[in-house]
């Protein structure tokens, strides 16, 4: 039982003691390969888009028959207790490269902000200038802190990697079906 779990566990794509750079900046990617032709890929992503992302809010940046990009937030609800939440809006590009029998994965651009500030610049009509952190600042350096949260980064860390970790995992069943 405990190496069914442990074989689980390591089958996840992506994992928080190694998270990929490019540059500067944190990259995800991953490599779907299934013997279906690029148009079956695209198809399958809109739907998994449209019935299972579930973001806060998402946008097309790019949409073409061979490449779709989006812009996708995310809210992390990291802790949730009767006296306090910790949460974080974690914004990245998610972008889908399509050959027959295969299709790249690439998430990049990601950005964190605080849920106060997110939602204070929510209902502002003017932009705030609020604090983002980019993912190096939180799931590599570590610099976010908050007062009387231990470990503030390792957590949302954690969080942002399971919500990837989710999407990747789900748009895989999409692809094998």
């Amino acid at each position: 039982w405990l190496c069914v779990i442990t074989s689980h566990a390591r089958s996840l794509p992506f994992s928080t003691d190694s998270i990929p750079v490019v540059g500067e900046e944190v990259k995800f990617t991953y490599l779907f390969e299934a013997e279906i032709d690029k148009k079956e890929y695209l198809t399958r992503t809109y739907f998994f888009m449209d019935r299972e992302l579930n973001p806060y809010k998402g946008a097309f940046l790019k949409n073409t028959e061979d490449t779709v990009v989006c812009r996708v937030i995310d809210y992390l609800d990291i802790e949730s207790g009767v006296l306090h939440v910790f949460g974080m809006y974690m914004t990245y590009d998610i972008a889908f490269v399509y050959r027959d029998a295969s299709c790249d994965l690439s998430i990049s651009n990601i950005q964190f902000m605080e849920k106060s500030y997110f939602e204070r610049q929510q209902e502002s009509p003017r932009n705030l200038n609020l604090t983002m952190f980019t993912g190096k600042d939180i799931l590599v350096d570590r610099r976010y802190t908050q007062l009387f949260k231990r470990g503030a980064s390792d957590k949302i860390a954690a969080a942002a990697v399971a919500r990837l970790n989710e999407v990747v995992v789900k748009l895989e069943a999409y692809f094998s079906e």
